[in-house]
């Protein structure tokens, strides 16, 4: 559940398929300098886990992958309200997901997070295929391309 202050929202955050925090680092810096909200953040990366801890100053990087949110990692969760995060990103990672468990994988966020953010520099041509099927766990809300980046924006089906 979003923690709330008496001047702040704390929005939960998985940065997954995390590389060196670059997302991370991003979304600290424009919550800081920008819009004042405060994220709790936690990566997520089997192969470049010490980096994201490095770079990102100590924060969390759990060691899944694809296949572990398929095998249900983010089921182990327990958040009154049933959602373990407000929002997932992964930036310039979803191609590295195999077509085989895209059902998988996209339900299993869907169950447990509110929003999905995917940044890439393709059209993440996989995800624009299901953006309206059901099965997908989520609908596309929001499309943008900056500097030839696209961003998409997607709400679960699965969790109000």
């Amino acid at each position: 559940r979003r923690t709330t202050t008496t001047t702040t929202t704390t929005f939960r955050v998985l940065d997954f398929c995390a590389g060196a925090g670059e997302f991370t680092k991003i979304l600290l810096h424009w919550s800081k300098d920008i819009v004042k909200l405060a994220f709790a953040i936690t990566g997520a990366d089997p192969y470049t886990r010490a980096a994201f801890i490095k770079e990102t100053e100590g924060l969390e990087c759990k060691p899944w992958s694809f296949k572990d949110v398929c095998e249900g990692c983010l089921e182990e969760g327990e958040e009154d309200d049933g959602i373990i995060y407000d929002f997932v990103a992964i930036s310039y990672a979803i191609h590295l997901l195999d077509a085989s468990l895209e059902y998988l994988f996209y339900n299993a966020l869907a169950k447990r997070c509110r929003y999905l953010v995917v940044v890439s520099p393709t059209k993440n041509k996989g995800v624009i295929e299901k953006r309206n099927e059901m099965s997908f766990g989520f609908r596309e809300i929001a499309y943008e391309t900056k500097l030839k980046v696209h961003l998409r924006v997607f709400e679960s089906l699965r969790v109000r």
